[in-house]
């Protein structure tokens, strides 16, 4: 949630207009390790999400099979299509560096998905990790060609919170306190997810 306030705070001063935000967790299908089920997922983002103008959807996690990513801007551009009266509004997939790293490994993406990702819609970077986002899409063919729609993001706090780094510290009986929002934190302890110690509990909560 911190990478979508860096983004909305980098467009202030843009062309573009903020309108929506969303969360799209992926299917039980993604097959990543670690991740919990979709259905705890669904829930944890709605919990983080509430009170924010952040929006969670749930087409991407009800799919019995992975369905690639730009099949899933392709389903936000519809909905928002029709929304908007036949509008088509520009449409950001927002990520780290990590993800425009991945654009550099072999077989990972379809061509065709790259170019309909960073050709049609785009991405809009935060830089992560120390990797300089404009090094990475400089030595890219595909990125270079379609670095006007690649916004990069500048990272001014080095204490953003990624998913991975939280399923680990709950792994190993770490607190997580301020690093995600309360009802979170009760949904997985609730519901005992990721294998938290048995002998950990919610830190005054």
């Amino acid at each position: 949630m911190s990478f979508l306030e860096l983004v909305l705070d980098s467009l202030y001063d843009s062309e573009y207009e903020v309108i929506g935000q969303y969360m799209s967790p992926v299917t039980d299908a993604y097959g990543k390790k670690g991740l919990a089920s979709a259905k705890d997922r669904l829930e944890m983002c709605r919990l983080a999400c509430q009170g924010t103008q952040i929006m969670v959807d749930d087409w991407e996690s009800r799919h019995d099979v992975f369905t690639p990513t730009r099949n899933v801007l392709d389903h936000f551009a519809e909905e928002l299509t029709k929304v908007l009266n036949g509008v088509t509004p520009a449409i950001f997939l927002v990520c780290g560096t990590d993800l425009l790293d991945s654009f550099n490994t072999p077989g990972l993406w379809a061509i065709e998905d790259m170019e309909r990702i960073l050709g049609h819609y785009g991405l809009a970077c935060v830089q992560r990790n120390q990797t300089d986002a404009e090094v990475l899409v400089d030595g890219n063919e595909l990125m270079s060609k379609h670095k006007k729609n690649i916004h990069v993001v500048n990272q001014w706090m080095n204490d953003i919170t990624s998913s991975t780094s939280l399923r680990y510290a709950l792994s190993h009986g770490f607190s997580i306190r301020y690093l995600t929002p309360d009802p979170v934190i009760i949904y997985i302890y609730k519901h005992g997810l990721y294998d938290v110690p048995s002998h950990t509990r919610p830190h005054n909560i």
